[in-house]
């Protein structure tokens, strides 16, 4: 059975599952008492913040993560990217998260199996029996 924690590492591991260019900054990153799951630099040099869910993304997540960019966000590096990650990305959520710039995944169990068994990662695959 695949965790919030499991799929936390995946991603960290397989930045690719998300986007091209990626480089890990952290994990777990505490800012001003909050802690985000995960802290990448894209291949334009901004920080990306995700927010994972296994499962659904819910309406309260958007506020999560957009409370995330506020802390973040500041005159002096203006371009911080933010993006949720679940298992399902409702289209009503998607709609919303579309009309107002927000970057979202969907990255499904299975895709998630397929993937790991291409890569024959052993460590992984044993999550998905």
């Amino acid at each position: 059975m695949v965790h919030e924690k499991d799929f936390e590492n995946i991603l960290a591991k397989y930045p690719e599952l998300i986007e091209d260019g990626l480089k890990l900054m952290g994990q777990q990153v505490r800012v001003h008492g909050r802690i985000m799951d995960l802290l990448f630099e894209d291949r334009f040099k901004r920080k990306l913040i995700i927010e994972l869910k296994i499962g659904p993304i819910k309406d309260q997540h958007i506020g999560q993560i957009l409370s995330y960019e506020g802390m973040l966000l500041s005159a002096e590096d203006p371009t911080i990217r933010v993006m949720l990650i679940g298992n399902r990305v409702p289209p009503n959520i998607q709609r919303s998260l579309d009309h107002h710039g927000i970057a979202w995944r969907e990255i499904t169990l299975s895709s998630l199996r397929e993937f790991i068994i291409s890569k024959y990662d052993e460590e992984f695959l044993s999550l998905f029996d």
